[in-house]
């Protein structure tokens, strides 16, 4: 958050059971772990929890292999807070982070991905404003080719470090993607 800002800037990253609207065919997925990344005077901040989004994601294996990417088991997802008890959380957290008078804008990697599954219920974060997606202001500063640009390959690229056991975690990442914004420039820490 910048001093004397009327808005604080956060970076949302979320682990899933799936690809979910970007699958082929789409299908329902629900969120797993959900985490946040901020400045507070000048140090870099994250939060994350794990929950439970609800049987149907996870019978019959079908979360498994989305879940071997980020190191999660059913078993610990199943015995996670439900997803409505961690949303109220994020909530909270969003709500306390703005400056005062202010708001908080939200920030992710890969917004076109991450967007759709925090618009819809328990999650509701559609009544936060959204800032420019990350992944797309990396790619226009690191490979103007306009492809698509892995948050792994986009810290490669930038020189920023990965810290240890952060990737593929949603705090990690979220905290990754702000390093990554502050390294090309961070433009969209500033509001509108």
């Amino acid at each position: 958050m910048m001093a004397g800002a009327d808005y604080g800037a956060v970076v949302i990253d979320l682990e899933t059971t799936g690809l979910g609207h970007n699958a082929r065919p789409p299908r329902k997925d629900g969120v797993v772990q959900i985490g946040l990344a901020w400045r507070c005077d000048h140090e870099l901040m994250s939060w994350e929890e794990v929950c439970y989004p609800g049987a149907r994601y996870l019978v019959g294996g079908r979360a498994d292999g989305a879940l071997r990417i980020n190191g999660l088991t059913p078993d610990v997802i199943e015995a996670a807070l439900p997803a409505k008890a961690v949303a109220a959380h994020l909530r909270a957290i969003l709500l306390w982070l703005a400056p005062p008078g202010g708001h908080v804008i939200i920030h992710s990697y890969n917004t076109q991905f991450d967007r759709p599954f925090v618009r819809r219920r328990p999650w509701a974060l559609d009544a936060f404003p959204w800032g420019p997606c990350l992944m797309l202001r990396a790619a226009e500063r690191l490979e103007p080719s306009g492809r698509w640009l892995g948050l792994d390959r986009a810290c490669g690229l930038a020189g920023v470090q990965r810290q240890l056991g952060e990737a593929h975690t949603a705090a990690g990442d979220a905290a990754a993607a702000y390093r990554l914004a502050e390294t090309i420039g961070a433009p969209w820490l500033a509001p509108g």
